[in-house]
């Protein structure tokens, strides 16, 4: 074997490794640590579910396999957990928020009660996806969008936050 193959194979071979070796630090790092997963939602409802579902599964999915808790705090459309969660939150990786489908939007939205940088978060996905329909009674004032330029429709919500607030 030449010099140069016995480099390049023991670099293959220690670059393998490197992996192997990131995943034992990560194991060490979660085992026997708690995951907490802060839902910004009472408990009973389709975010605290969501909340759940994913907590019962993903522990199997990061080595060490640490315990996960889900804690709700419910207030203010998520914008109390969003904010204990960007400014006191450890930045380590055993803090997960699970806020609800407008608080990416709330710094724009509701600049007084968003006290951090959505652009600032990890946004590591969703579990769902949503799609939006507005429905109105036949004797609602309002039937069309252009009506909607001209003519105001209450609609109701289910929170401060929610999309259909934000949809006003």
């Amino acid at each position: 074997m030449t010099p140069r193959l016995v480099a390049l194979v023991a670099a293959g071979v220690l670059g393998a490794a490197a992996p192997a070796a990131a995943q034992d630090d990560v194991a060490a790092f979660y085992k026997g640590k708690q995951l907490h997963i802060m839902v910004g939602t009472a408990a009973g409802g389709g975010y605290d579910l969501f909340a759940r579902i994913v907590a019962r599964h993903i522990a199997s999915h990061i080595p060490g396999e640490p315990v996960v808790v889900v804690q709700n705090l419910p207030a203010a459309g998520g914008l109390v957990m969003t904010n204990q969660l960007y400014a006191t939150a450890p930045r380590d990786g055993t803090v997960i928020g699970a806020p609800i489908n407008g608080i990416p939007t709330a710094p724009l939205l509701a600049p007084a009660g968003a006290h951090f940088d959505a652009e600032k978060l990890n946004w590591l996905g969703s579990t769902n996806r949503e799609p939006y329909v507005a429905f109105v009674w036949h004797t609602a004032p309002v039937q069309t969008l252009a009506d909607l330029r001209s003519r105001d429709l209450v609609v109701g919500a289910t929170a401060p936050g929610t999309t259909m607030v934000d949809f006003r």
